[in-house]
């Protein structure tokens, strides 16, 4: 079913254990002010003060807790500041947001802003020549952010929506951050207040380090989030080796700054200024923590690698059936136009047709050449894939010819 109304915040946080449900809001989610947070409780300015989700009343928000708890994550994050390195987390920093806490419609207010440290990133597209991600106008105020296939530097997408005092980024490689950071630059000054994470690999989600804990939040489904928690793929190591963010005995807090702040374990509506996103976690297709991002009222959708276009998917931790199905329900969805993870944008259905129509072709192929006595590391060879001879990416296709073998019969 498309994306419709979530259940409500008071639905979420209110009933017997209404108070209780709000402190764990107020100590998970601490990027954004309360109004029970004045300058004179926490003793600080307004854009460094602490992070509160906006959640229930003021009776359930205990003032003596929050000047005690929250004041002295504060008084760690000025000495960051002042010793000129990045805010470091606290241990109860980023933690998981389980659904019985989570908000239906999450409205955070408008104070912080982006943490600017160009001394730390020194990755990404040289401005002074022709970039090889542009930056593609959806809609007023919602932006593709679009990598050329095969780019040196990463070839993912990343999103961009405008709400009228902030914004939400989806999806960031850090690899591309100096070079995203500029093209933004151009068409908003806004805080950028969330970052999405359609799932874990390197290439959408790395970027989550450069993003100041007390000022940006960091949504992902809760299977991305344990992915990035458990790091199979080396995404740590990756990072520090790069000195993409800065020398690795600089760095202890980064692998806090990776995870994300709430793990949605079911759809969360976002609402932006007048725009509504709604986040919706599909199971496991490309990874098992796929996440898509679905703008309600302009039904665009911002489909991470759920999708790709004029290349061929990357499968190797895929559940191919799953994928398959995961497009089939988003036909159900009223749609515009599609992003996808990686290559062009494409009206309606068009980009979900060509991806079903890709995995049928090669599934029918390797049927064929298995049924005949092949073997997996021969029909990997063999498999005649002519007609996508002008896609990238190629060299993902073993390991899809592999997964479709092992998957039938």
């Amino acid at each position: 079913m498309p994306p419709g109304e979530s259940t409500s915040l008071r639905e979420h946080l209110f009933g017997v254990h209404h108070c209780r449900g709000a402190l764990h809001v107020c100590r998970y989610v601490y990027a954004h002010c309360h109004p029970l947070l004045t300058e004179e409780l926490v003793g600080l300015p307004g854009q460094q003060r602490c992070a509160i989700l906006y959640a229930t009343d003021p009776e359930a928000l205990n003032s003596s807790v929050l000047s005690g708890q929250f004041a002295r994550r504060i008084g760690r994050r000025e000495a960051a500041h002042s010793s000129g390195r990045p805010p470091c987390r606290g241990g109860g920093s980023r933690r998981r947001i389980r659904e019985g806490f989570l908000p239906g419609s999450l409205k955070l207010s408008d104070v912080g802003t982006l943490w600017n440290a160009p001394q730390r990133m020194r990755a990404g597209t040289e401005r002074g020549g022709i970039s090889d991600m542009q930056m593609h106008k959806l809609a007023d105020g919602i932006y593709a952010l679009l990598a050329q296939i095969g780019a040196p530097e990463g070839d993912s997408n990343s999103g961009l929506v405008v709400g009228n005092r902030e914004a939400a980024l989806i999806d960031c490689d850090i690899r591309r951050w100096d070079d995203m950071r500029e093209q933004i630059r151009e068409v908003t000054d806004v805080p950028i207040r969330y970052l999405i994470d359609t799932h874990d690999n390197f290439d959408h989600a790395s970027g989550n380090v450069i993003f100041d804990p007390g000022e940006t939040v960091i949504v992902a489904s809760e299977a991305c989030r344990d992915l990035l928690a458990r790091d199979p793929d080396g995404h740590r190591t990756k990072i520090a080796q790069s000195g993409a963010f800065g020398a690795a005995d600089d760095c202890a807090e980064l692998e806090e700054r990776l995870l994300p702040d709430i793990a949605a374990v079911g759809l969360l509506t976002l609402h932006l200024g007048g725009r509504v996103l709604d986040l919706v976690p599909v199971g496991h297709a490309h990874t098992a923590g796929d996440m898509v991002v679905y703008l309600r009222d302009e039904k665009i959708l911002f489909a991470g690698d759920v999708l790709f276009e004029g290349c061929h998917p990357v499968a190797r931790n895929a559940r191919l059936d799953d994928w398959l199905e995961v497009l089939s329900s988003l036909r159900q969805w009223p749609i515009s136009r599609t992003v996808p993870g990686h290559g062009a944008i494409r009206e309606e259905y068009e980009n979900i047709a060509d991806m079903e129509d890709y995995f049928q072709v090669v599934r029918s192929r390797v049927r064929e050449l298995k049924d005949a006595g092949a073997s997996a590391s021969e029909v990997q060879e063999k498999i005649d894939l002519d007609e996508y001879a002008d896609w990238g990416k190629s060299g993902w296709v073993p390991a899809t010819v592999r997964k479709l073998y092992e998957g039938l019969p």
